[in-house]
C-alpha cells in the first residue's frame, strides 16, 4: 500500500499539464509587467544614465538630446528564461545635427534588491571596453 501511495505522489505530478513545458523561447510570457520601450520614465532613464555615462567615464561630448523611431526589437531573452526583458531601440538626436542609434534593454525584477525594473543602455561607438560587445551586440 505504502508502495502504491509513494508511486503515485511521485508520478501525479509527471502527468500533470506544466506551463515551464510550454514555454517557447522568444515569446513573451502571458503578462507582462515590463513598461513599453516609449515609457516616459524608460525614456527618462536612458537619457540620464547616458548622460552620466558621458560625464564620468567618455567625455566625448556626445550627450542625447531627444529620442525618436523607438521600437521594440523583441520581448525576453534568445534563449529560455524566467527573467523577462525587452530589447529596444531609437534615434538618438545627439544635438548639433549628430545623430546615432542606442539600444536599451529593460529587464524585470533587476531594479534597488530586485523590485521593479532596471534599464541598460548602450550607444555603438561609446562603449570603449566593449561592456556590450562590439557595437552593443548584447542589447541588440
Amino acid at each position: 500500500m505504502r508502495a502504491a501511495i509513494l508511486a503515485l505522489v511521485v508520478l501525479a505530478p509527471m502527468t500533470a499539464p506544466g506551463s515551464a513545458a510550454d514555454y517557447a523561447a522568444g515569446s513573451p510570457p502571458a503578462s507582462s509587467n515590463l513598461p513599453v520601450c516609449d515609457n516616459p520614465s524608460v525614456l527618462s532613464s536612458v537619457i540620464e544614465r547616458q548622460h552620466w555615462a558621458e560625464a564620468n567615464t567618455w567625455r566625448d561630448g556626445k550627450r542625447i538630446e531627444a529620442l525618436a523611431d523607438i521600437r521594440q526589437v523583441y520581448n525576453t531573452t534568445r534563449f529560455a528564461s524566467m527573467i523577462e526583458h525587452r530589447h529596444c531601440t531609437g534615434k538618438a538626436d545627439l544635438g548639433d545635427g549628430r545623430s546615432g542609434r542606442v539600444y536599451w534593454v529593460i529587464s524585470a525584477s533587476s531594479g534597488f534588491a530586485g523590485v521593479g525594473y532596471g534599464v541598460e543602455v548602450c550607444m555603438p561607438g561609446q562603449d570603449y571596453w566593449y561592456v556590450w560587445g562590439a557595437a552593443c551586440r548584447s542589447l541588440r
